[in-house]
């Protein structure tokens, strides 16, 4: 079972590992959410069990409830009480940063990822797109794409490129670990080099999608500029890039 709040820290899913679920009745849930600080209580607990800091300004919106893709979930008894927003024992999750990330990255405009289909065209495609958008990681995991570009604004695009650039100190093979969702495919100094999937239920029928330094390919780097493009598809869930050298030795990232 997990949660969801869409001003948390990189949208992610927010999961209870150690809670004793039950599963075969009701669990009632409460929300509580003051400025940018948001805690869960689990059937009526005294304490907060999970507390966590929200990262966008806080404004007015709505509520939305959802989930149990092919299993039934049920739902009842919602109440929206204004004036219970007390934040208690507020002890915010914290995750350990990895160490080495690259720090920001640019990104593309949207198109379509069909124009990847003819790796021969992608140089053209790399030219047409417009530049200066920055993302920059986040939480010390990942960088967030929504925070610059619109996923769904009606057209049918849903893929932009994440580039670095880097200089090498001599031709050498660099070994990057990299991350991303929902389907990347890989071009270092115009030429493609990898191509991957890591969409939810991609690698197992349990497997959520998750972000991490999952997949890795060694660079072929020549001496002096060098550049990475991810290109970067997304079907639904969170839209994120994030990679590091594993020995970053002789390598400089503008």
């Amino acid at each position: 079972m997990g949660f969801r709040l869409g001003n948390s820290i990189l949208d992610r899913d927010i999961l209870f590992p150690m809670y004793d679920y039950n599963y075969d009745g009701w669990t009632h849930v409460k929300l509580v959410v003051n400025g940018r600080r948001a805690q869960i209580y689990l059937d009526y607990a005294k304490k907060p069990n999970l507390s966590w800091d929200l990262i966008r300004e806080p404004r007015e919106g709505e509520v939305a409830i959802g989930g149990g893709g092919a299993s039934a979930m049920h739902y009842a008894n919602f109440t929206i009480n204004k004036n219970e927003y007390d934040i208690v024992d507020f002890k915010p999750i914290k995750r350990k940063p990895i160490e080495g990330l690259v720090p920001e990255w640019q990104v593309s405009d949207i198109f379509e990822e069909k124009q990847l289909d003819d790796i021969t065209n992608l140089t053209k495609v790399v030219k047409s797109r417009k530049w200066g958008k920055m993302i920059q990681v986040e939480e010390g995991t990942a960088a967030n794409i929504a925070r610059e570009v619109i996923l769904r604004d009606g057209t049918p695009r849903n893929t932009v490129f994440a580039k670095i650039t880097f200089t090498s100190d001599k031709d050498q093979i660099k070994l990057f670990e990299f991350g991303y969702s929902d389907r990347v495919v890989a071009i270092l100094n115009n030429n493609a080099i990898y191509k991957g999937t890591n969409r939810w239920r991609s690698r197992d029928y349990r497997y959520l999608g998750t972000v991490g330094l999952f997949d890795a390919i060694y660079l072929d780097l020549k001496k002096g500029e060098n550049t990475l493009l991810l290109a970067v598809s997304e079907d639904f869930g969170g839209w994120l890039v994030t990679g590091k050298f594993s020995n970053p030795k002789g390598v400089t990232i503008k």
